[in-house]
Order: C-alpha cells, then structure tokens, then sequence
C-alpha cells in the first residue's frame, strides 16, 4: 500500500484536485464583442509589476517579483506571484485610455517560499488581482505601464 508521510504534500495535491482553476469574473457574462483589437502596439508585450499603492499603503514588490502581465491582441496572460491568469480585456477609449479586463481565471497553487506556505505571498498575489480586475485606466509613461483602479491607486509595470 502506498502511503505519503508529509501531510503538506497531501494538503497540496488535496487542494490542487478539488479546486484546479477557479474564475474570478462573472460567469454569466458571453458577450465576446467585448474584445477589441488593439490599434496601437502600446501594451503588447510582457510587462513586470513592480509596485502598487492601495490607498492605504504603497507596496514594492520584490516578493512578488514574479508578477507579470502579457498583452496580446486576442487577450490577456500572465501571473500573480504564484498562480497563472488569463482573460479578456477592452479598450473603452483610446484617446481617454480606459481599459477593463474580464472574464480573469487564475490556477489555485499554493503559495509557497521555499517549501513552506506563505501567507504573505498569498496575500499580495490576492490584492494584485483584485486591484486588476478594478482597473479603468491606463497610461504610459517614460517606459512605465500604470493601470490605475481608484483615486491614487495603481500597479506599476516596466518591460523586461
């Protein structure tokens, strides 16, 4: 009989088979006209987060140096520190630069800092996404891409 004798293993393998990949925007939404085609090259391209402000604090990211985010024509990729993500986003105006993403799914690992779980990493990877499913504007400026999701608060991106 097989047996595993490091229960974080279990916990791990448990939890990545009940919950898999779980959507973050509202599923009862099918519109696809909501995708539009760039018509300027710029936010093609990966760009890594390197910091956000959520009013109450401003967040560098060197633990989540990871993040990043990846414009295609045809959608959005990209990962939170941990987990992966993908989705749609639109262009409402590109004089004005309003952007809205949607339809975000993101896998369900755990978060871990070597092979311990980090809350903390969590945690941020959570405030990420929740602040990129927010956003309503961007604009770049100086090779920096700022999505900005509320009166003074932002992500932060710079190419790689």
């Amino acid at each position: 009989m097989w047996q595993i004798n490091q229960p974080p293993i279990l916990l791990f393998l448990l939890t990545f088979l009940l919950f898999g990949c779980t959507d973050l925007a509202d599923s009862e939404s099918s519109d696809d006209s909501a995708i539009v085609e760039l018509e300027d090259d710029s936010l093609r391209g990966r760009w890594t987060l390197n910091s956000f402000n959520t009013n109450e604090q401003s967040t560098n990211v060197e633990k989540i140096g990871r993040s990043y985010i990846v414009f295609e024509e045809t959608g959005v990729s990209g990962n939170g520190g941990c987990n992966g993500f993908s989705g749609r986003y639109e262009k409402h105006s590109i004089a004005d630069r309003l952007i809205a993403f949607d339809k975000i799914s993101v896998t369900a690992m755990l978060c871990t800092l070597g092979e311990s779980p980090d809350a903390a990493l969590h945690s941020q990877e959570d405030q990420f996404l929740d602040a990129l499913l927010a956003v309503e504007s961007y604009e770049v400026i100086e090779g920096a891409l700022i999505l900005n999701y509320g009166e003074q608060r932002f992500l932060r991106f710079t190419t790689d």
